[in-house]
């Protein structure tokens, strides 16, 4: 099946050589079990919910529901959401249902619009991922994959989990996930974090990620030598 390749980046970062390999998918060869629970628990715990809503998966074909039912326009329940700042899945979750009476799927459908995540629909390969962005998240998250498999050999750029990773022989090195005004990275390991916490000055940093700009100017040094850092950890 021929990709489309949407990339506003290619010229300022590659030039027009880029090589198109470079975001190539082996599906023949899956990732072997889940990615560190680091990343799905302080990421988007959400993306991995089993409940497949029906037709094109659109979260926000409960939203005119949702304002019927309390009053608001769903604005109001994402900068209810913003003001909580970084929490996780489940304190948002406990927000909306525990302290404003909403169902799990009404609070499930506004918490993971917030994160990023605004269908239900699996994505079967890393370009399906990306193509569901728009296209400034879209360029960074590929510029992001680009610079680390130009950089540090060996990596597959797969889909587990439903995000994009890079996988390495010995396991994930690399994840990424869209929100709706960020990008969070992580390199799959607090110890790695840890170890770069001097270079990630100026960017929001947890525990085991870190946060993005969706525009942000891809720091190919910074990428490259955390990855080679979890690749050391794991071998």
């Amino acid at each position: 099946m021929q990709r489309r390749l949407v990339w506003s980046l290619q010229g300022i970062l590659f030039g027009s050589d880029m090589d198109a390999n470079v975001l190539r998918t082996d599906s023949a060869h899956p990732p072997p079990g889940p990615p560190a629970s680091l990343f799905v628990d302080e990421v988007d715990r959400g993306l991995y919910d089993s409940a497949m809503s029906s037709g094109t998966g659109d979260r926000s074909q409960h939203f005119p529901a949702i304002e019927r039912k309390h009053g608001q326009p769903v604005q109001h329940w994402f900068d209810l959401l913003a003001d909580h700042g970084e929490a996780k899945y489940d304190e948002q979750m406990a927000l909306l249902r525990e302290g404003h009476g909403f169902s799990q799927s009404h609070a499930n459908a506004v918490v993971m619009t917030h994160r990023g995540s605004t269908t239900t629909r699996r994505f079967a390969e890393p370009e399906a991922y990306f193509d569901s962005l728009d296209p400034v998240k879209a360029a960074t998250a590929r510029a992001i994959f680009v610079v680390i498999r130009r950089g540090v050999k060996g990596l597959e750029l797969v889909t587990a989990w439903n995000q994009p990773m890079l996988r390495h022989e010995s396991g994930y090195v690399f994840g990424l996930s869209a929100a709706t005004n960020h990008l969070t990275l992580s390199p799959m390991s607090g110890a790695v974090m840890e170890q770069f916490a001097e270079r990630l000055r100026g960017l929001k940093v947890n525990k085991k990620t870190f946060i993005v700009p969706v525009d942000w100017t891809v720091d190919a040094s910074l990428l490259r030598d955390m990855t080679r850092a979890r690749i050391a950890e794991l071998v």
